[in-house]
């Protein structure tokens, strides 16, 4: 069975803040480097159509009316945006993002949080919490610091997630406000953004350290996270600055489409990231589809358009298997100095995608249940409308998963696609080839199951999707 990974989870949700913001946004991907836990598969599309150019470049479960909810797009007439989301960085802001990515204490590439109150043996090994340090060197001038977590959301029913910063008091870790009133129950991964008071921290070593309280086995994970400050602007300082260059009358004409940003002083930059907001499946389980394509994966930049760290410091974005978009997609860019130092671009408002003899349709997911996870012989199913096979050319499973190589089994129709997907104990997101002559027109439904006593393989919200795509 071919494979197809992407996203390298998405991979990276609100949680960037990408100029515009989002921080966590997500993408979104993930694709997992730990050589432990099997060999990440060579990335040859991509959900987002990204990748990393080095040079040149509230019920049980979601209804179908819910997949097909409707967007906000965000412009004005003068082709900018001038909107962001509250909590998150907007042009003019300067940054700088200290990362950590361990060391990990009780496992491999991620690290457990367990309820101190748990009595599980299996539970009560991993306890106490470890205590996690991180060097923060510079807070003169700093403004504010928040933290973007990259999250697995854990065991079923796990809730009161919460951090501590040098022993001071436990701040609340807030889960996306579109699961409702009990997002304990979802199988998540999200990259939830928390403002650590500046009187918490000191310039140099600072430890945190996380907990959570559950009726059972309460556990959830992290594989990374960043502390991100913002500086305040000191007049007469001398930033570098940029702004985002379309092609040619802002149309892509192909499926690569070449980005560029022009520099105030390209010779004083270390990297430029590139961030699209458009539509695409939901990589962050915030049931979110139009949004900042990006999110983190070991405190880096990961699933969004693409990074280049070579001078002219442009990208192509392959554009393949990015959806059919119905209002034009928005790019801005991340600049990084050789100081480490942030700042972003305007978004600009006006690529959209030329395409005169195919189209890319996403089919979302409906009947999802919240705690998609299967083990012991159990299965579970969602489902896709698909409302047209004529001119189908080639067709894609997409979907997140957590644990997904632990013996799971993926269904079409009670027809096998594959039984490989994903890690152990790790985030992977996937656009896995589905043979057409399983898709049926109308409702299609997936099906999911596993033999393994161990973990459960894990679905992300929203669920399983489709990518389509039609020659016309």
């Amino acid at each position: 069975m071919k494979r197809i990974q992407t996203k390298s989870m998405k991979a990276v949700s609100v949680v960037l803040f990408l100029c515009i913001i989002v921080t966590s946004l997500t993408l979104v991907g993930c694709v997992n480097n730990d050589s432990s836990l099997g060999t990440a598969p060579t990335i040859s599309g991509s959900q987002n159509g990204t990748e990393t150019i080095k040079g040149n470049s509230a019920t049980e479960s979601s209804s179908k009316e819910e997949a097909s909810q409707s967007v906000v797009y965000l412009s004005d007439v003068s082709g900018r945006i001038d909107f962001f989301e509250s909590g998150h960085p907007v042009p003019g802001d300067i940054i700088k993002e200290y990362t950590w990515s361990g060391p990990y204490r009780n496992a491999a590439k991620w690290q457990r949080v367990t309820d101190p109150d748990a009595t599980r043996e299996s539970a009560v090994r991993f306890l106490p919490n470890p205590i996690n340090k991180i060097v923060i060197d510079d807070l003169k001038g700093v403004e504010k610091v928040e933290m973007i977590i990259e999250m697995w959301g854990g065991h079923n029913g796990t809730h009161s997630k919460k951090v501590k910063i040098n022993g001071n008091d436990w701040i609340d870790i807030k889960e996306p406000e579109s699961l409702g009133s009990d997002p304990q129950f979802y199988m998540k991964y999200t990259y939830p953004v928390v403002s650590i008071p500046m009187e918490q921290l000191v310039e140099g070593e600072n430890t945190f350290e996380f907990t959570c309280k559950s009726n059972a086995w309460g556990q959830w994970a992290f594989t990374g996270l960043v502390f991100r400050a913002y500086y305040y602007k000191q007049d007469g300082e001398s930033m570098v600055t940029g702004n985002v260059v379309l092609p040619k009358d802002g149309r892509a004409e192909g499926e690569e489409v070449t980005l560029a940003v022009d520099l105030s002083d390209s010779s004083k930059v270390k990297k430029v990231e590139y961030i699209g907001f458009y539509e695409d499946f939901d990589c962050d389980s915030d049931a979110i589809y139009n949004e900042w394509q990006f999110n983190y994966r070991f405190g880096n930049i990961s699933s969004h358009i693409g990074t280049s760290d070579v001078a002219p410091f442009s990208v192509t974005w392959d554009t393949t298997w990015v959806p059919d978009q119905e209002k034009p997609i928005l790019i801005l860019a991340r600049i990084t100095d050789v100081n480490d130092i942030i700042t972003i671009t305007p978004a600009v408002d006006g690529l959209t995608l030329d395409r005169k003899d195919r189209s890319v349709k996403l089919y979302k997911p409906y009947d999802v249940p919240k705690d998609f996870g299967v083990r012991a012989n159990n299965k579970k199913r969602c489902k896709v409308d698909v409302p047209d096979l004529t001119g189908m050319k080639e067709a894609r499973m997409v979907l997140a998963t957590w644990a997904g190589s632990h013996h799971g089994e993926f269904f079409i129709n009670d027809k096998l696609i594959t039984d490989n997907i994903g890690f152990s104990h790790d985030i992977s997101y996937d656009e896995i080839p589905i043979p057409l002559e399983l898709i049926l027109e109308g409702t299609n439904e997936y099906m999911v199951f596993s033999a393994t006593k161990e973990h459960d393989v894990e679905i992300m919200w929203p669920g399983i999707g489709m990518k389509v795509l039609y020659e016309k």
